[in-house]
């Protein structure tokens, strides 16, 4: 791919890439997983810079970004994310590639950013969006909860009267195949 005749990205705190004189058609942003920095994806960036402009992103909260406040409210983080991964694409078509929750984050950004900008949505050691669905309460059931589940690890999702592997990819309901197509 050549590349593109737009100025180099503007700076940004949110993302971390591998230098280029050129802008190639195409960029990818790289969400690593819950509690990991940048880091965690440079080799990939590092990889794939010939085909994309890679970068990885850099949540508040991590590495050089210690002091910013954490954003513990996905939609929030998401809606400041898509605002943030617009400005920084420069009207090219984004890929979206993210590792374990990195995928959630990413789903997320791509919901917003809709069909049109995203190339393509790439999750890793995570549920695809829409392969898992939500298991509607049994009758007479609990209210949901999280507890640990038996013989599960602390934090791990229990819920009553359902199958805790049927869960949503990103929180949300879940995404049609054909809300998401891949051009």
């Amino acid at each position: 791919m050549g590349g593109f005749s737009r100025l180099a990205p503007a700076k940004s705190r949110w993302f971390v890439g591998v230098s280029r004189d050129d802008l190639n058609e195409c960029a990818l942003y790289a969400f690593p997983h819950a509690g990991a920095g940048v880091i965690t994806v440079r080799q990939l960036c590092a990889e794939l810079a010939d085909t994309f402009d890679a970068f990885g992103v850099r949540l508040p909260g991590r590495e050089s970004r210690l002091e910013d406040p954490v954003e513990t409210v996905m939609p929030a983080l998401a809606d400041k994310l898509a605002g943030e991964l617009l400005r920084h694409a420069q009207e090219r078509p984004v890929v979206l590639y993210g590792h374990c929750a990195g995928s959630a984050i990413a789903c997320e950004a791509a919901r917003r950013l809709g069909p049109a900008r995203v190339r393509a949505l790439v999750v890793s050691s995570y549920p695809a969006p829409g392969s898992v669905r939500r298991c509607p309460p049994a009758r007479g059931a609990l209210p949901r909860t999280r507890r640990r589940a038996p013989g599960g690890r602390p934090g791990s999702s229990c819920v009553p009267g359902g199958d805790r592997r049927r869960r949503t990819a990103c929180g949300s309901p879940p995404m049609s195949r054909s809300s998401m197509a891949v051009s």
